[in-house]
């Protein structure tokens, strides 16, 4: 048989620490019950509430410090964004006066009107495939049937509209025609024909008329496609012949269509 001789706290109970924490436990229980301790307990508030009020001082001050300093952040990248976009404003206004300005100077040497009054909506290119892309859509303005311009020179049409982008069909587009004129002393008419999506062709110009290279080929506004007097480019090459019925002729435009990095659309 084996004796157990383990006396620690829990082999054997200290009955006189246990009746006294008991009795003290009694005797609170029953003052707090006749409110002999509501001195005590005032005394107590006295040094807790302070401190708690302290406590939870620094920690909004923490919050505040933290939630200012976000703010802060959020208020810096808020100005730097109008910061750049005022920049932006500014050059799209600088590039229109500079434009207005060109082409001024331009019709002036072509002899021919003044655009209509339309606002032309700046708009940045985003690629170009079959189509030119734009960052501009409908919620600019932006719908199809549009004409768009670089200075005063044909770039195309809009084809197709999302909220935010557009598409713009070029004229060396396949089956692209437009109605143009020559700007020279005669009156000659004809259309261009969009080749491969690289070349422009003119065609159906009267053999009676005057073609030479260099002349400028113009938008008529016939169909109501096409704002009138934009340049779709010069005459390059003369392909027919003088016994053809019709004159033909490669046009070189003006822009290239590669290079565009900024185009305006003629909103309605």
């Amino acid at each position: 048989m084996v004796e157990n001789n383990y006396t620690g706290p829990v082999g054997r109970l200290n009955l006189p620490i246990f009746g006294s924490f008991l009795f003290l436990a009694i005797v609170l229980t029953f003052a707090d019950s006749r409110a002999l301790l509501d001195p005590l307990k005032d005394g107590l508030q006295i040094v807790v509430v302070p401190a708690e009020r302290i406590i939870f001082g620094v920690r909004s001050g923490v919050g505040e410090v933290y939630s200012l300093g976000k703010f802060w952040k959020s208020g810096e990248e808020r100005i730097k964004n109008l910061e750049e976009r005022n920049r932006e404003l500014a050059s799209q206004a600088s590039r229109t006066r500079q434009l207005e300005a060109e082409n001024g100077e331009l019709r002036g040497q072509l002899g021919v009107a003044s655009l209509p009054e339309r606002r032309r909506l700046p708009a940045a290119v985003l690629g170009r495939g079959r189509y030119l892309a734009l960052g501009e859509g409908s919620r600019s303005g932006v719908r199809v049937g549009q004409t768009v311009v670089y200075k005063d020179s044909l770039v195309g049409r809009i084809v197709d509209v999302s909220p935010r982008t557009s598409f713009v069909e070029l004229p060396i587009d396949p089956g692209v025609k437009v109605p143009v004129k020559l700007n020279n002393s005669g009156r000659a008419r004809g259309i261009t024909v969009g080749q491969f999506n690289s070349e422009v062709l003119l065609d159906q110009v009267a053999q009676n008329e005057q073609l030479d290279e260099g002349d400028f080929v113009l938008t008529t506004g016939e169909e109501q496609v096409y704002v009138p007097d934009l340049i779709v480019g010069r005459v390059g090459k003369i392909l027919s012949a003088k016994t053809e019925i019709f004159a033909r002729a490669e046009v070189d435009p003006l822009v290239h269509y590669d290079d565009l990095t900024t185009v305006f659309v003629l909103l309605d």
